[in-house]
């Protein structure tokens, strides 16, 4: 168990101790299985609103243009569901090896998605790039471990993104993430279609990033067309989109031409 999260147990118990007096006090009003069962509900949803207030469900993101960069990434690329790809990402680390990242902490986890799993005909053709962004002031110690695995390498110059971030209280901020972080992403951007797309390459795919360390988790999207160097990266070919995919692609067209 988290333990940021254990911290809180006392209070849940203490919450549900002061709702078991108030049955105590009123447990002739029904039978004691009925008392028990509303104890044990009441627990676990006192547990559960707490696992989402630490984990950011019920906090205001908002999108902010920043810089990020200049990084040394270190990466592979993947093919398949995003889920599946992240666990074979993990597995390539030995324990040693996390615990140096982690200790050092030189770099961030960095990962690029080119694909809207909901907009393709098979899911499994997602494409990604996972590995670690290096700052030029990386320790040794990190620099070594990343040598150590059979990564690809590329030098990312700073660039100007569009990005949503939430603060790590625990860890199921990571999971949570995507799905709070993604929609306000989207909603910037389809606010500001025209100026978004302004001056960068139709030609080429513009992903959306992760980026996230011990204290941060982050996704964003590159906006300067000066810069596409994680553009260039786009691995295999562009999957067949499904009909979601196409009418999709039809009214972002239309915006970019208003």
């Amino acid at each position: 168990m988290d333990v940021k999260l254990s911290l809180f147990l006392p209070f849940i118990l203490v919450a549900a101790f002061v709702f078991g007096g108030i049955g105590a006090q009123y447990g002739h009003l029904f039978p004691r299985w009925q008392f028990v069962a509303l104890i044990t509900i009441i627990f676990f949803i006192l547990y559960y609103l707490l696992l989402a207030y630490l984990a950011g469900a019920f906090r205001t993101c908002k999108a902010e243009e920043k810089e990020i960069g200049p990084y040394t990434y270190y990466y592979r690329s993947y093919q398949g569901k995003y889920r599946e790809t992240a666990n074979s990402f993990q597995n390539l680390l030995s324990t040693k090896q996390h615990d140096i990242l982690h200790k050092y902490k030189g770099g961030y986890y960095f990962a690029l998605y080119w694909d809207d799993p909901r907009t393709l005909e098979n899911s499994s053709h997602c494409r990604s790039c996972i590995g670690y962004a290096v700052p030029a002031n990386a320790g040794p110690e990190t620099i070594e471990v990343l040598n150590s695995i059979d990564f690809k390498k590329v030098e990312i110059k700073k660039c100007r993104v569009v990005e949503s971030s939430l603060d790590v209280k625990i860890k199921l901020t990571y999971a949570l993430a995507p799905i709070k972080l993604i929609p306000v992403l989207y909603s910037h951007i389809n606010e500001n279609v025209p100026a978004f797309y302004q001056g960068l390459d139709k030609t080429k795919e513009y992903p959306i990033y992760e980026r996230c360390d011990d204290e941060r988790t982050a996704y964003g999207i590159v906006i300067d067309p000066e810069r596409e160097d994680l553009a260039k990266l786009v691995p295999y070919q562009k999957p067949k989109m499904n009909a979601v995919g196409l009418r999709q692609m039809s009214e972002l067209a239309e915006k970019k031409n208003n």
